[in-house]
């Protein structure tokens, strides 16, 4: 597709930028679990495509340093093209995937009846 950038590009740098991409778009998988510990299916997919939409506005206005932007990685400064991994933005993209993916379910109990807390209190 891209001549240029396959020809000058290794198996490593082919990897890395398969890395970069799983880690950095891992994060949105995450945050939209997140999403669904408060909120029904119905509002979570719209709510999630809002974040992602804010976060293009971000990047588009140049707003977030190059450190912050999970975008970055994936396009013009992707392993294929700097052929080194931007290590402190995969960071950046784990530790939100971590806080995304935590374990919220005391969250929930505490704000939103879901169908878990239902389950739970039957339980008891």
């Amino acid at each position: 597709m891209f001549p240029d950038i396959t020809a000058q590009s290794t198996v490593k740098d082919m990897l890395a930028y398969l890395g970069v991409a799983v880690i950095c778009s891992s994060t949105f998988h995450f945050a939209s679990m997140f999403l669904a510990t408060f909120l029904d299916d119905f509002l979570r997919i719209p709510a999630a495509m809002t974040i992602l939409a804010l976060l293009i506005a971000l990047d588009t206005a140049k707003v977030l340093p190059p450190y912050l932007n999970i975008f970055r990685p994936m396009g013009s400064a992707s392993p294929l093209m700097t052929h080194e991994i931007p290590w402190i933005t995969l960071a950046v993209a784990l530790a939100a995937s971590a806080v995304f993916f935590g374990d919220h379910e005391d969250c929930a109990d505490a704000g939103v009846l879901t169908t878990n807390s239902k389950m739970k209190g039957s339980r008891k």
